[in-house]
């Protein structure tokens, strides 16, 4: 028991000293990779910011183009105004279509022109478009103001009623009107609902307005020290601005919502029809500003992932599932290897241990035995009177030195076996037994240890004879050990009963106590060299510990195996599996 105790210990000793350069590796290569993890997160992060910036930038620039294309339409028209004292109609009307607007300017609805009004003028200005064939011309809507403007041309003039319409006294357009003329620059409106003159009617949008200044007399002025006579406009619808801007490029890549000023959704613009389809989580997130005409849009866009190449998106994650992996199998590897090692070394110095062991132990069984076999002699020689008469005391003395010196030999005598079994020496010497026979000899033998503890040896043999080729005196010290193995750990007074069973091509020998029996975990322990289980009849019997060991590899000598079924407190059962015939190959365990 000790040395199965100090083995565990060992063993569980040396696991900590493996596990803790493995442990170092695992931790070390979990390391790397969960910095290899950071640096591909960043990576992907870095190439997910510029691609963002990249579609936004570009998108920015699309606007702004547009809208400056859209600048240089009204800066054409004021022109217009500034080459000539009066324009006409049918002027204005050439002049817008000449730059065919619905294919070449998507999203803008017309060209207009607006100019202020005196209110004394009032009745001449309408009077002077009626007589251009607008016959139902007024300036609306009605009420005193301190100035009049009136929208006079509008191309394609889809509307004729909308003509009239004072944009002045609309506070949104007014606001844009009036910093366009301070700045002298096209300003755009926040958004508006249009009415008719402008486009459809229910439709959201924003206009950009440009001053138009007085040419008649003043071509010697600079243009900013002229005075404003009124605005030259353009409308647009967001819908048809925006869409014609960024929905088609947005489809597969990603989702704008254009704000004006801020993004409470009263100030929403335009929302691309699909947003809602890249507005989830995995979505890449990026805003940006425009300053255009005085306004400011604040853009949102909402890009889907597959503008990143799957191998770059995926990179963390494969990184850090290969990292992991790779550092479970190298680490493992590493254990492996120090277990391999370690067991290679133990296997050499146990080899060399065992080899020292059965050395000493052949020698120390040889020279035991010499002088036990002459004390045997001379106490027999006493016995039979050899020395003369011996009184009754002396024979008592002599009885009890006699059989102290028997058992003596018998423990050398299995030392000697089991020197022989390390070192593969058993040579079988097999001819036919009549097993029955064999095993009734054996009981014979053993009748006066059970007499001691008055037990009882049933013999439970079947009617015909069993014959089997094996080592006779092999098999009977095996039988014998487990036999007499049984007999010391069975309570008093019970019965040990041994049953001889005939199969086809074995036989079986049950051995059943009645007695301490064995824990399950501790059944492993019976057929170890010198070991002995404790128990409360133990450490009343005196015992090599080698006995059940000789018996097992006597057994496996004929190619056999015993097994062992136990309940504690019960009893036990061995039974020796025991072929027929026996192998005509090396009589070696």
């Amino acid at each position: 028991m000790f040395f199965v105790g100090s083995k565990k210990r060992f063993t569980s000793n040396t696991m900590w000293l493996h596990l803790l350069p493995a442990g170092a590796v695992l931790l070390t290569l979990l390391g790397l990779t969960v910095l290899g993890w950071h640096n591909a997160n960043r990576a992907l992060k870095n190439e997910r910011d510029a691609a963002t910036a990249n579609f936004a930038a570009h998108a920015k620039n699309t606007v702004v183009d547009r809208l400056n294309t859209y600048e240089v339409v009204l800066k054409g028209a004021a022109g217009l105004f500034l080459a000539s004292d009066s324009v006409t109609r049918q002027e204005w009307k050439d002049y817008v279509a000449n730059f065919d607007l619905q294919k070449k300017y998507p999203g803008i609805q017309g060209v207009g022109y607006v100019a202020f009004v005196p209110p004394d003028q009032i009745q001449a200005v309408t009077e002077d478009q009626r007589n251009q064939g607008l016959t139902d011309f007024h300036i609306y809507p009605e009420g005193q103001r301190d100035i009049y403007s009136a929208a006079l041309f509008f191309e394609p003039l889809r509307n004729p009623s909308g003509l009239g319409y004072d944009m002045y006294s609309e506070p949104t357009r007014r606001e844009a009107m009036v910093w366009s003329q301070v700045t002298g620059e096209a300003t755009l409106t926040r958004k508006l609902n249009f009415v008719v003159n402008d486009t459809q009617r229910g439709q959201q949008g924003v206009t950009m307005y440009l001053p138009v200044y007085s040419g008649s007399g003043q071509q010697s002025i600079p243009l900013a020290s002229r005075s404003v006579q009124g605005f030259v406009f353009a409308p647009f619808t967001n819908q048809d601005l925006f869409q014609a801007i960024l929905g088609n490029d947005a489809k597969d890549k990603y989702g704008v919502r254009v704000y004006d000023g801020s993004t409470d959704k009263n100030n929403l613009l335009f929302e691309t029809a699909h947003f809602s389809s890249f507005d989830t989580p995995e979505a890449y997130k990026h805003t940006t500003a425009m300053d255009l005409y005085g306004r400011k849009w604040i853009v949102d866009f909402s890009f889907s992932p597959s503008i990143i190449a799957e191998p770059t998106r995926n990179g963390p994650l494969t990184t850090l599932v290969s990292g992991v992996v790779l550092s479970f199998l190298l680490a493992s590897f590493v254990l492996a290897l120090l277990v391999a090692r370690t067991r290679s070394l133990a296997h050499a110095k146990h080899s060399e241990v065992q080899s020292a062991k059965d050395e000493l132990l052949s020698l120390a069984s040889h020279q035991l035995r010499t002088p036990a076999t002459a004390v045997k002699q001379y106490v027999a020689m006493l016995r039979e009177g050899y020395a003369g008469p011996l009184g009754e005391q002396q024979k008592n003395l002599l009885e009890k030195a006699w059989h102290s010196n028997e058992r003596q030999l018998h423990i050398i005598n299995d030392l000697l076996y089991v020197a022989k079994v390390d070192a593969n020496g058993i040579v079988l010497t097999v001819r036919r037994l009549d097993l029955g026979k064999l095993i009734e000899e054996i009981i014979q033998e053993l009748s006066a240890s059970a007499k001691e503890k008055r037990n009882k040896i049933r013999l439970e043999l079947p009617k015909r004879k069993v014959f089997v080729e094996a080592d006779e005196h092999c098999l009977r010290m095996a039988i014998e050990n487990v036999l007499s193995n049984a007999i010391k750990y069975s309570y008093e007074s019970k019965r040990v009963t041994i049953k001889l069973i005939n199969k086809k091509d074995e036989v079986q020998i049950a051995v059943k106590d009645r007695g301490v029996g064995i824990a399950p975990d501790e059944i492993p322990l019976l057929f170890q060299r010198f070991s002995r289980i404790p128990n409360e009849l133990s450490r009343q019997i005196s015992g090599s510990g080698i006995g059940l060991y000789l018996s097992d590899q006597f057994v496996r000598l004929h190619g056999g195996r015993i097994a062992v079924e136990s309940v504690k407190g019960k009893g036990t059962t061995f039974t020796i599996h025991l072929p027929k015939k026996h192998n005509t190959g090396p009589n070696r365990v």
